[in-house]
């Protein structure tokens, strides 16, 4: 249980790691000061408003290659689009025209009230200019991106503090399947995905799918436990939003939603965990699930190894907080992705290469505790044998009344036990001779049913290289 509520909330951070990233809000902002992207947007307008023409023959114009074609800020917004890994970044102007695109899609020429304007882009644009912050469209299919994406939008402010514009940057939704995949694992039958406030998935959790459930109305998700989320925390989303903070920053939720056990969106009984998200105005949950015969099985030790997965994981990011080169970074992704390879039960020792500085201390350390606890797991899996075998034997002898019947029950519990394919059972007797009492799978003839000489005879047979029968 505690194992799934700590992956919940690792794979929640991360994805609110990526989008810190993605949304530096003292970035966005100095971008939407800055004088030279205000420059070449008023550049922009003034030549569009000068040449009479619609938006689309504009673009296309000597006069709009003179502005934009070679100029300095254009290469500067492209550094901008590859530096964050950004789909696409687009200047726009108080009516929406756009000015100018990196990529050059579909929507490059176009006015998004006229010709896009049922998109959550469209409209989360309108929202930034009336609110002058930063807005998060949410994951959307966009026709002329021909794919599924996202926008986070910034107005550019002239020296009046005036929206005068927009800047807006495109992310791919294979990013948020990728975060989750970097950092998150349930094993074969476990699920973690992302959901927005409509009940429909912002991420895949099996990217090899054939048709992904990423925004399909057919694969809505209203689990119990999306329903305790939707009631905790969306039916509170006008607060959130009347709130200065709350859509200029990443948030997480300090109350969590509770482990439940429900039927899942596979239809079969799963225990999940959900995980509230802000961004930038938006609500989304992050769910893991796994499904309950799993987790029951394994919860004692799932709680052991995650509390070692846990204290790793700690380490792991307080020194990657102080120390973030590419020296460092190598070693500590692979340390992490075997920390969580040991919460899934994954016990083999991996050689990392590490620097000789704390990393390499940790990697000795975290080698040993693997060490430890494959022993351990050996030792309890002989233990268990040994027990089991003991118990099946007591039972087998409880209901027996005779000598005989409790030797043959005896000896046919023994052989197929250990695997063996004949087996006998002879008692001895005061004069030092063996008696047959029982056997299984073997009929012994009456003549070497009993032995007086036992010591005499096996020597001999075993100096002969015969079987004992």
């Amino acid at each position: 249980m505690e194992s799934l509520k700590s992956i919940t909330q690792r794979s929640a951070k991360s994805i609110r790691n990526y989008l810190q990233f993605q949304f530096q809000f003292e970035i966005l902002k100095l971008h939407s000061k800055a004088p030279p992207n205000e420059e070449f947007l008023t550049q922009l307008q003034q030549a569009f408003i000068a040449s009479e023409e619609t938006i689309s023959k504009f673009v296309k114009s000597c006069k709009w290659t003179q502005i934009a074609g070679d100029d300095e800020q254009n290469i500067g917004l492209a550094s901008l689009r590859k530096e964050y890994d950004f789909n696409e970044v687009l200047i726009i102007d108080q009516d929406l025209n756009v000015l100018f695109s990196v990529a050059k899609n579909n929507d490059f020429g176009t006015n998004l009230k006229i010709d896009l304007s049922e998109t959550h882009f469209t409209k989360s644009c309108i929202q930034a200019i009336d609110t002058a912050r930063p807005v998060f469209s949410d994951l959307e299919f966009y026709e002329p991106s021909d794919a599924i994406v996202s926008f986070v939008i910034q107005g550019l402010i002239n020296d009046s503090d005036e929206v005068i514009g927009l800047i807006a940057f495109q992310i791919d939704s294979h990013k948020f399947n990728e975060t989750m995949a970097d950092k998150i694992s349930l094993g074969h039958a476990g699920e973690a995905y992302l959901v927005g406030s409509d009940f429909l998935m912002r991420s895949n959790p099996n990217p090899t799918d054939k048709i992904s459930p990423v925004l399909n109305p057919d694969n809505k998700v209203k689990t119990e436990l999306l329903q305790v989320w939707f009631q905790k925390h969306v039916n509170n989303i006008n607060s959130f939003l009347k709130s200065p903070t709350s859509v200029a920053e990443i948030t997480e939720d300090q109350v969590k939603t509770d482990i439940l056990e429900y039927e899942g969106r596979g239809g079969y009984p799963v225990v999940g965990f959900a995980h509230h998200l802000q961004v930038v105005g938006v609500p989304m949950a992050v769910i893991t699930e796994k499904p309950a015969a799993e987790v029951f099985a394994t919860a004692r030790s799932q709680r052991r190894i995650s509390g070692y997965t846990m204290a790793v994981t700690i380490l792991i990011v307080s020194m990657a907080a102080i120390t973030i080169t590419q020296r460092f970074a190598t070693p500590m992704r692979k340390l992490s992705a075997w920390a969580i390879k040991v919460s899934d039960g994954d016990l083999i020792i991996r050689d990392i290469e590490t620097p000789d500085n704390e990393i390499g201390l940790l990697n000795q350390s975290f080698q040993h505790m693997a060490r430890s606890l494959q022993e351990e797991k050996i030792k309890n899996e002989q233990d268990r044998w040994l027990k089991t075998g003991y118990a099946n034997l007591t039972e087998s002898m409880r209901s027996q009344n005779s000598l005989a019947d409790l030797s043959h029950s005896v000896i046919t519990h023994l052989t197929r036990y250990f695997g063996a394919q004949v087996g006998a059972l002879y008692i001895t007797e005061p004069s030092g001779g063996l008696t047959l009492m029982g056997s299984y799978a073997i009929e012994i003839p009456m003549k070497k049913q009993r032995w007086n000489r036992v010591k005499v005879w096996l020597d001999k047979q075993q100096s002969n290289g015969k079987p004992w029968w």
